[in-house]
């Protein structure tokens, strides 16, 4: 969303912002929305290295009920 394409202009990092969270639960999902949103904001929107992220304290998912 962030970036130029062929058939597009970048977003803006406030109408990114927008989307994610418009189609957290329908296109995207909301754990990860949740997670991403403080790394986004913390980054004001620049681009982060898969090292960064798994250096971040996200939140733990909720784990699946056992019979």
């Amino acid at each position: 969303m962030r970036t130029d394409r062929v058939y597009r202009k970048a977003l803006p990092l406030e109408a990114a912002l927008d989307e994610l969270t418009s189609g957290a639960g329908t296109q995207f999902d909301p754990r990860l929305v949740e997670a991403l949103l403080p790394i986004i904001e913390r980054t004001e929107g620049e681009p982060v290295l898969a090292a960064d992220v798994a250096r971040s304290q996200p939140t733990p998912l909720p784990q699946p009920a056992t019979p």
